[in-house]
């Protein structure tokens, strides 16, 4: 199973894909996904050559960036952070009782991280961890210092955190030496 075939994608995306892969005005190209949902596919050898391959195939005249996950979870979620039930009571939990556990995450993310590197190496790709930018060694911030949410759901950064801290981006974003 391949996960740059046309039996994943209509012929006609396909080629409007590579038609902009080959524009001269393409400067860079950042493949960014919810990884995690693709930790099937990543575990096929002949899928990740197939991903390296086509990167490949463009990477020698772009720059290529792959974007790894940000942290998700549904304890990032503020729907996460009641306790209590529509027909009785809802109070938000302590603040300091919601929190979302790198290391956990790591492990889970491990297999889908391993397969990413190595496509990455292969197909002339630069790696981007935004995880390195938005946690600590342990925890990741659920909260802003005021104890706004900084997640819109269990994978989505607010709009507002998204400014603030996703510096992560920025080398996608710097001019290329002319």
């Amino acid at each position: 199973k391949e996960l740059f075939s046309p039996t994943h994608a209509c012929d006609d995306a396909l080629d409007a894909v590579r038609e902009l892969l080959d524009a001269p005005s393409t400067r860079d190209v950042v493949i960014v996904a919810s990884w995690l949902n693709f930790a099937t596919e990543l575990k096929d050898a002949s899928a990740r050559r197939s991903m390296a391959t086509f990167i490949r195939s463009f990477s020698t005249r772009k720059k290529v960036f792959i974007v790894l996950n940000i942290p998700t979870g549904n304890e990032l979620a503020p729907t996460s952070m009641f306790v209590g039930s529509r027909t009785g009571q809802i109070q938000l939990k302590p603040l300091e009782s919601v929190r979302f556990d790198r290391k956990a995450f790591d492990l889970r993310m491990q297999p889908v991280r391993t397969a990413l590197v190595q496509i990455a190496s292969d197909g002339g790709a630069a790696l981007i961890d935004p995880v390195e930018q938005l946690c600590g060694p342990n925890f990741c911030p659920v909260f802003s210092a005021n104890g706004t949410p900084l997640y819109l759901d269990g994978g989505h950064l607010t709009r507002t955190y998204s400014k603030q801290a996703a510096q992560y981006i920025d080398p996608t974003l710097e001019p290329t030496a002319t």
